[in-house]
């Protein structure tokens, strides 16, 4: 059975291969729709370089009904199973509890910092990532 995340929210994912066509992530989120509306449609970009298709959902039976009736359609979906979103760790290579977010306001570096600077006794590592307008923030 699914698992929830941190929030309550269920999660499915995509991976997305690199050059992938956007025609195919196009068809994936007006079929999830034709479902429901999902809480969230993401592309993330993980620290490795991979990206994968994230798509929150609220109700745990469409989240279901969703992996079920696509994931013949779509290889690859699949549900959190593991409950890898219900807690936040640290990285187990950097020691660092990290954030990735999408800077749609464009503040760049010296206001992430000012904005973030609160929530760790020690200066956060902040880097840019490689989509545009890509943000990577780690602290302590």
């Amino acid at each position: 059975s699914l698992t929830p995340d941190l929030i309550g929210f269920y999660t499915l994912t995509l991976p997305v291969p690199q050059g992938s066509d956007l025609n195919i992530l196009t068809s994936l989120q007006e079929d999830i729709s034709w479902f429901d509306t999902p809480l969230s449609f993401l592309c993330i970009e993980n620290i490795s370089g991979r990206s994968d298709l994230e798509v929150k959902f609220r109700d745990h039976d469409m989240a279901m009904a969703v992996l079920q009736g696509l994931k013949h359609k779509y290889p690859g979906l699949e549900g959190d199973m593991t409950g890898k979103y219900g807690d936040m760790v640290k990285d187990k290579e950097t020691g660092l509890f990290t954030l990735c977010f999408t800077d749609s306001k464009r503040k760049r570096y010296k206001a992430t910092l000012e904005k973030f600077r609160e929530y760790s006794k020690l200066p956060p590592v902040i880097s840019r990532g490689r989509a545009l307008n890509r943000c990577w923030w780690g602290s302590t």
